[in-house]
């Protein structure tokens, strides 16, 4: 589970979850510091959902919401600064997650991997190229029924209601 607030991992080995599940402040947060940092006058509440939108090739358009600067060159200038800081980044969370992943989980004895949370959904490139070798499953599609996700909260409920379930089938 990779969310906004941190990252979390639970290994299962033939459908016995193990109790020495990790945590870490690994989340979508640290990310967008990372830009605020690089950045003037943005803080990481505005840029989340302009960062989400402008997806994979860190499309400009939702950006220009986020620019503080009235004259036009220099909107371009910083419309530019914040793409930059963006690319630059996501490849460094992609690094450090990733890096934490590999402490945390030994790679020669996964047989897949369930990806769930919106930062997950956003890292999908990265980490579906850094775990190549396996099969990478998302929480994305995971029908959560409306009674049970009444917030609109989506993909953030996915692991928590898919254990559900499967404790649900272990009682019945």
């Amino acid at each position: 589970m990779v969310g906004y607030r941190n990252a979390s991992v639970l290994i299962s080995d033939k459908g016995i979850v193990s109790p020495d599940g990790k945590t870490s402040d690994l989340g979508m947060i640290r990310l967008l510091e990372k830009v605020v940092a690089r950045t003037s006058g943005q803080n990481p509440s505005q840029l989340a959902p302009a960062v989400v939108a402008a997806g994979n090739d860190i499309s400009t358009n939702p950006l220009t919401k986020l620019l503080k600067s009235t004259n036009s060159i220099n909107k371009r200038h910083e419309l530019m600064q914040i793409q930059t800081s963006i690319k630059l980044a996501r490849s460094e969370y992609a690094a450090v997650l990733t890096s934490w992943l590999n402490q945390v989980v030994a790679r020669n004895l996964i047989s897949e991997i369930l990806f769930c949370g919106g930062t997950a959904d956003y890292m999908r490139r990265e980490l579906n190229s850094h775990y190549s070798g396996t099969p990478c499953l998302w929480g994305v599609g995971t029908d959560i029924p409306t009674q049970v996700d009444s917030f609109g909260l989506g993909s953030r409920l996915a692991d928590v209601y898919s254990v559900f379930l499967y404790f649900s089938q272990q009682v019945s």
